[in-house]
């Protein structure tokens, strides 16, 4: 489930006013549930990470310290991809630095 980061994380993490940074995850959830009404070849590829369900302000229950906390929740459900997204690939996070596909990896992707 790829979630958006709540109102004080956006502050901390990004030059984006909170009306900006709705606009964006707005925008993000349309562009895939546009896709995921789409016929293309890209959409049902095997290739692709599907996905199932997207969720706009839906209510959720979590448990804290034993506590059940409701709460809402803004967010994609895809299938399971191992390391989340490709930036996790491209992104060095022991070395903090970029890295790059040899030619092999790219030629597949």
């Amino acid at each position: 489930l790829k979630t958006f980061y709540c109102e004080c994380e956006c502050e901390e993490m990004s030059n984006l006013t909170t009306r900006e940074f709705k606009r964006c995850v707005l925008e993000e959830l349309s562009q895939v549930e546009r896709w995921l009404t789409s016929k293309t070849r890209l959409a049902t590829s095997e290739h692709v990470v599907k996905v199932f369900r997207v969720f706009r302000d839906a209510p959720a229950v979590r448990q804290s310290k034993g506590q059940r906390v409701d709460g809402r929740i803004t967010g994609i459900l895809m299938e399971f991809c191992d390391k989340g997204e490709l930036t996790s690939y491209l992104w060095d996070a022991k070395k903090h630095n970029a890295r790059a596909f040899d030619e092999q990896s790219g030629l597949f992707l």
